[in-house]
């Protein structure tokens, strides 16, 4: 009797330390998966900030492409309206000279 009960005190102490290394296991699997968790959490948020960083590159673009139409439209007005004070200008020369020769 005093044998077997030294024998299941020593499976005892087997399954204990078996379940102990299965814990441990089992602890090191949580970590290692909260890690990739918090990893797959952080990627996600710079996907998000590089999806909001691209909109605002493309909304920059955008007004970037509307200020270059208005700078060229400006231009252009200015190119007339040199234009027209130099037709005015050479009005004015003709009209003086006319003046002159009176």
């Amino acid at each position: 009797l005093e044998a077997l009960q030294k024998k299941l005190e020593a499976r005892e102490k087997e399954v204990a330390a078996a379940l102990a290394k299965a814990e441990a296991e089992l602890a090191k699997e949580r970590t290692g998966r909260d890690g990739a968790e918090k990893a797959l959490e952080e990627a996600k948020g710079l996907l998000e900030k590089m999806g909001q960083t691209e909109k605002e590159l493309t909304a920059a673009r955008d007004a970037m492409k509307e200020l270059k139409g208005k700078l060229a439209a400006a231009e252009a007005d200015a190119a007339a309206g040199q234009e027209a004070v130099n037709g005015l200008e050479k009005k004015l020369s003709e009209s003086e000279a006319k003046a002159g020769g009176l």
